[in-house]
């Protein structure tokens, strides 16, 4: 089934409903940026660097390409896919069966500007109970490798103690 490709005039032409944007099923590629408090149905297609606002809401089988952009409180729902590079900010909610470049996770934690710089470095929780790290745009892989990393190349002791709080994070909310 050929989905719908909306443009930006499309976009903007969507029903507002209780301060929402309604978003049918459909491929988003060709929209950038979208607004605080939009909600999409199931089987949306975003391509890469889509950027979005806080309070986004996401149905079943959303499928995210690299780099996207999540800001605080965007909620996912059951069976979504992140590509490679996405980053997902504070407060966001994962459902069921969403995968990430490492598997598939239950839980996930981020930081950002740990060393004065506006990095942010990713913990995610897989459903097997490891933790797995993408860390800027350069490391991906295990937390025990991001550890060995981090004592190699960083004096900061700010990086090594978010590996103990987002261990404890994980657990907490798992």
């Amino acid at each position: 089934m050929e989905l719908k490709k909306y443009t930006w005039e499309m976009f903007d032409e969507l029903p507002v409903v209780n301060h929402i944007k309604q978003c049918p099923s459909g491929d988003y590629s060709k929209i950038e940026d979208f607004l605080n408090c939009c909600s999409f149905d199931n089987n949306c297609k975003f391509e890469n660097w889509a950027n979005f606002e806080q309070r986004c809401d996401f149905g079943q089988k959303c499928e995210f390409g690299d780099y996207c952009n999540f800001a605080n409180h965007s909620t996912f729902k059951d069976y979504c896919i992140f590509g490679k590079g996405c980053i997902f900010g504070s407060n966001c909610n994962f459902g069921i069966h969403c995968i990430c470049e490492f598997g598939e996770f239950t839980n996930m934690v981020s930081y950002g500007g740990l060393d004065g710089y506006e990095r942010i470095t990713c913990f995610f929780l897989l459903n097997n109970g490891e933790i797995f790290v993408r860390g800027g745009c350069c490391f991906s892989g295990s937390i025990d490798e991001w550890e060995l990393q981090i004592k190699k190349s960083h004096t900061e002791t700010v990086y090594l103690s978010s590996i103990q709080k987002a261990k404890a994070q994980l657990k907490m909310n798992s």
